[in-house]
């Protein structure tokens, strides 16, 4: 792993983000088609730019920036798939004790320097400041690097099961991390 000289900054986006975040998930998604390990992301689907607003007004959009330049991104909220209500978690609680990571990205520029382990640790000092007892996720089973980042982060493997999507119907993998 590459390591980065600048430390990462994060903020929270805001819609003049968006162009920014476009042209991020664009590279990360000609980086994934163009390697064995997808997360079934389409620039004419998932995410979208509807998607990158709705979730910077709601305030639930990260960014990292190494410098000036977005290094990656990710959604952290309360919301989840029905299917997740039938999961085998290590504990049962309330919605708003969940924190979820969704489509969290890394730069392909800027993969391989633990922007990504960091991201998931903003997510774990954002759960605890408020107050939710566990983070949750899904991976689809065809991005084993994401598997390996969760589980190198702690998170237990909890099942795979098939959820359904407006983007995509397919085999994920549950994971968990008590905070």
């Amino acid at each position: 792993m590459n390591t980065i000289q600048t430390p990462l900054t994060f903020r929270l986006a805001t819609s003049a983000d968006v162009p920014a975040l476009r042209t991020l998930y664009d590279e990360i998604i000609d980086a994934m088609d163009a390697s064995c390990w997808h997360a079934q992301w389409r620039k004419d689907g998932y995410p979208a730019n509807a998607d990158f607003l709705a979730a910077a007004e709601q305030g639930e959009l990260h960014l990292a920036f190494v410098g000036n330049s977005l290094a990656a991104a990710a959604v952290f909220n309360h919301h989840y798939n029905p299917g997740y209500n039938d999961v085998p978690w290590q504990i049962q609680c309330s919605p708003h004790q969940v924190l979820c990571i969704h489509t969290l990205g890394v730069s392909p520029r800027m993969q391989r320097c633990g922007i990504a382990s960091a991201m998931v640790q903003h997510a774990v000092n954002i759960a605890r400041l408020k107050n939710c007892k566990c983070i949750r996720l899904d991976v689809i089973e065809t991005n084993r690097p994401a598997d390996i980042l969760y589980t190198k982060s702690g998170f237990s493997f909890r099942e795979s099961r098939r959820l359904d999507y407006d983007s995509v119907s397919a085999v994920f993998n549950m994971y968990e991390l008590l905070v």
